[in-house]
């Protein structure tokens, strides 16, 4: 009988890191996400522990820029043409509102201001915790402007229960 191993637990523990901090930048709840990128952060500096270091942080980083072409897919965003179909609007709207609700450093303010017009390079040249903060509000703003908040955290919740299970 062939039963299938679960995944290695800097994956698993990955997974849900970045699903759950996807979800508290959805729900615009800036201590969850000072929380999260503290752990992240802790499990990265821990390299002996079986569940943190590198591989925790490259297993977190490689979900949440899946999720992050995801939310461009679902706004409809063709990687052959970025800038002609993005809905800048919308996406402008819903960083603004997210800029308005969390602090960060300049250079990752500025790497969200630029991405409602696609421009993508600001937040590929961030890197650590500052690139996953990036990149996980980032993905808000899409999801948020292709669908409501609580759908959004509707398919978050299923997400982080396949991966919890």
């Amino acid at each position: 009988m062939d039963t299938a191993l679960p995944p290695p637990l800097p994956e698993l523990r990955g997974n849900i890191i970045a699903v759950d901090l996807l979800r508290a930048c959805v729900a615009h709840n800036a201590d969850d996400v000072r929380d999260l990128l503290s752990e992240l952060d802790t499990g990265m500096r821990r390299l002996t522990d079986p569940a943190g270091g590198f591989a925790l942080y490259n297993h977190t980083r490689y979900r949440a820029e899946e999720m992050f072409a995801d939310a461009l897919e679902g706004l409809g965003v063709r990687p052959d043409d970025v800038a002609g179909t993005m809905p800048s609007a919308a996406v402008a709207v819903e960083v603004a509102s997210i800029m308005g609700r969390f602090g960060m450093p300049p250079y990752v303010a500025d790497a969200l201001r630029a991405f409602p017009d696609g421009d993508f390079g600001r937040i590929s040249n961030l890197d650590g915790i500052d690139r996953m903060a990036a990149v996980s509000l980032a993905t808000a703003a899409a999801e948020r402007a292709a669908a409501s908040p609580e759908a959004v955290l509707q398919k978050l919740d299923r997400l982080r229960a396949e991966h919890s299970s």
